[in-house]
């Protein structure tokens, strides 16, 4: 076998094991989509919309529905949230088509 012709083959088994088919998700997964602030800012939606933003994001909007913090947002005690900028990446991926929490 030629040498460019092994390496064709090396290559295509190294694409084949790094990219798959994305199963379709619509439907079956929550879908990743992130605030309007166009819209104005409403705390109340900011905070739901975190279970559908992003993956760190969305732990933390698991969190935020459970009865413990809501008790805490509801009754005032929780003065401040302080959370890491999301990586550009994922901003990125999200425009390139629709995301899924799965």
């Amino acid at each position: 076998m030629g040498e460019a012709k092994q390496d064709n083959v090396v290559l295509f088994s190294v694409h084949s094991t790094i990219f798959k088919e994305s199963e379709n998700l619509e439907g079956k997964c929550t879908k990743i989509e992130s605030y309007e602030f166009n819209q104005g800012l409403n705390y109340h939606q900011l905070l739901k919309s975190m279970v559908t933003t992003g993956f760190q994001a969305s732990i933390l909007g698991d969190e935020i529905k459970s009865d413990h913090v809501r008790f805490l947002v509801q009754h005032h005690m929780v003065d401040v949230i302080v959370t890491t900028a999301g990586g550009i990446e994922e901003d990125l991926i999200k425009c390139l088509a629709p995301t899924y929490k799965g």
